[in-house]
């Protein structure tokens, strides 16, 4: 069986058939090539519109939150200086952060808590600097055995 194919000049854009497929080729390459930057310049184009659009967004939140803060009105603290029942909620925070009526409280808390921790870290150095020295004694030979144990006993544990 034999096929033969025969085609018609119509069909070829150029004379012969070797330069039809090179210009096949190159209009493939041409459009490959064109597609991966028509893709990089999408990603760019996206990436810079989103970071410009996220900027606007946080003018914005900025702007509306700085609004929020000066006009919206809370319930005053009991027992403070507000003339009126309500009180703005940049007056409410600036009284709350105030030296006078909270960072002393703040300051016993932040107190209490370092005397706290500095008493277990001191407890918990003595306890090894005592366990190093008997060590260091019985390698000597310095203490009898059940002496040791009767030191570690009478020792505070934590």
């Amino acid at each position: 069986m034999q096929i033969t194919v025969e085609l018609d000049s119509a069909y070829l854009q150029g004379d012969n058939l070797d330069d039809a497929l090179a210009q096949k080729i190159i209009t493939e390459i041409t459009n490959n090539i064109w597609g991966k930057i028509r893709d990089k310049v999408d990603k760019q184009i996206d990436k810079i519109a989103k970071a410009h659009v996220q900027e606007q967004l946080d003018d914005q939140i900025k702007k509306y939150v700085r609004t929020f803060i000066k006009t919206e009105k809370v319930q005053a603290p009991r027992f403070s200086d507000f003339d009126e029942e309500d009180c703005s909620l940049e007056d409410y925070i600036k009284y709350m952060f105030d030296k006078d009526s909270k960072s002393d409280k703040i300051e016993k808390v932040v107190r209490n808590l370092a005397s706290d921790y500095s008493s277990a870290v001191k407890d918990r150095y003595d306890m090894a600097f005592a366990s190093q020295m008997i060590t260091k004694m019985k390698e000597a030979n310095l203490l009898k055995e059940n002496v040791a144990s009767a030191l570690f006993e009478s020792t505070p544990k934590e």
